[in-house]
């Protein structure tokens, strides 16, 4: 090499080739209904698999409009068929193991759970195949285990985390020790540690086969608008999204060993709008999106210093964005490294 011995080394940039752009028009689905804007902060807004993806409408009633990926286009004006659980939808999430299966939780404290029919809905439905009965208070989120069929967790305003035996539809493990509003759930990639951000400002991680309390328990967002966690680097670190006290929005990385105090935290912005993480373990890249934003941000992880590494050589919301469009994005879920569905929000002009 022509630098051998020179004594200093280029860093070559992670994201050298990292772009977004929007998918031609005829991927699109295009004259959705409106979507409903009083889900709480702890949901994604919507969520989809290599098959279908889920709406909530702006309907009373809790409608959650259940759209094939592969019927593009202009959708007809009226009626969408939807699962209709008849009291407000909280979250939602499909299935790992089965595409056609999705679980809805909602505000009566109750998870429905659900089969699409081959080639998708038709008509809407009111009768879920059953229903998972065990909290006492509304239920703010649901997540399934990534490595094991029919397991399910769920956080509720009950100040709890349940995990579900699918199969046998009972409730198999409470989690406690929370003392306030439950913000995030994440499991780690292989499914024995569970992790939850809380308001009283604690991130916790949990070993559900060894104990119903927390393991570590160490100091998370200071901010009480909200908050996320992930796993990342394999299971080997944190990440947490969230407030500081002055509002400013925050991504913190932690070490899941030691959760005394994050190895760093970076600034954004001050925003209303909590950060939503995606992380994609192949590239160690982390993105974030916002409700009503107009760009996404990524951070790359490394285990070293600089930890936490964010792409921008401008002020972020000028440069650091894998998506960016003129509209604002009302939603996002992230597929795979390559694919993210995004609803679009377009105001009307005035």
């Amino acid at each position: 090499s022509r630098n051998e011995g020179r004594g200093f080394k280029v860093r070559v940039s992670k994201y050298r080739h990292l772009n977004g752009s929007v998918g031609s028009r005829d991927t699109h689905i295009t004259n959705l209904p409106p979507m409903c804007k009083t889900l709480p902060g702890e949901s994604e807004g919507f969520r989809a698999n290599i098959e279908r993806l889920a709406l909530p409408l702006a309907i009373s009633g809790g409608h959650l409009a259940i759209l094939e990926l592969s019927k593009r286009g202009r959708l007809q004006s009226g009626v969408v068929p939807s699962l209709i659980c008849g009291t407000s939808i909280m979250d939602f999430a499909w299935d790992p193991f089965d595409n056609r299966c999705i679980v809805i939780a909602c505000d009566d404290g109750r998870i429905r759970v659900w089969t699409v029919p081959e080639g998708g809905l038709h008509e809407s439905l009111t009768d879920p195949d059953f229903e998972l009965k065990g909290h006492t208070e509304k239920v703010h989120f649901v997540k399934f285990h990534p490595k094991a069929a029919g397991v399910l967790a769920s956080g509720s305003h009950d100040l709890t985390v349940i995990i579900w035996d699918m199969e046998t539809h009972q409730c198999k493990i409470r989690l406690q020790g929370h003392t306030d509003q439950i913000f995030s759930l994440a499991w780690d990639p292989n499914g024995v540690f569970l992790a939850t951000v809380c308001k009283d400002q604690k991130l916790r991680v949990y070993d559900p086969l060894r104990s119903e309390l927390p393991v570590q328990e160490g100091l998370g967002p200071t901010g009480t608008r909200g908050a996320r966690v992930t796993w990342v680097l394999g299971g080997s670190h944190l990440v947490t999204t969230g407030f500081n006290k002055v509002s400013e929005r925050q991504v913190s990385l932690y070490d899941s060993q030691s959760l005394s105090a994050p190895l760093t935290t970076e600034g954004i912005d001050v925003s209303p709008a909590i950060l939503i993480p995606f992380y994609d373990e192949d590239s160690s890249t982390l993105f974030l999106t916002g409700k009503v934003h107009s760009a996404s941000l990524f951070f790359f992880f490394q285990i070293c210093n600089p930890f936490l590494v964010l792409w921008h050589d401008q002020p972020v919301s000028k440069k650091a964005c894998c998506v960016k469009t003129s509209s604002l994005i009302e939603a996002m879920f992230y597929l795979t490294f390559i694919i993210c569905l995004c609803v679009w929000y377009k105001p009307i002009a005035s």
